[in-house]
């Protein structure tokens, strides 16, 4: 019986054996796939300077398109007030 279950106890430990050299693969390969990710996100960020210098041209144009904006509404609003005058005109003046 002892010879039996020192067999057994014997083809556990070397299932066991097999499998933690999967594992150590497994774990390898996992560590070698995160150090070439990391080195990627390092080749690949932006420095400081380079997004200040973002954010000022980011902000040129937003006060560009603003101060187009402002202007035309205020053509907007002028010629709103040209059409209210002509067609006050017209009314009170008509043709015969």
């Amino acid at each position: 019986m002892d010879a039996q279950l020192n067999t057994n106890d014997h083809d556990v430990l070397i299932e066991l054996r097999t499998e933690m050299r999967g594992v150590r693969a497994d774990i390898k390969d996992i560590k070698e796939d995160t150090a070439h990710r990391v080195s990627l996100l390092e080749d690949n960020k932006i420095d400081k300077r380079e997004v200040e210098k973002m954010l000022v041209e980011g902000n040129k144009v937003h006060d560009d398109h603003e101060r187009r904006i402002r202007k035309l509404e205020y053509f907007f609003w002028i010629g709103v007030g040209a059409v209210l005058l002509i067609e006050l005109a017209l009314n009170y003046y008509p043709f015969k």
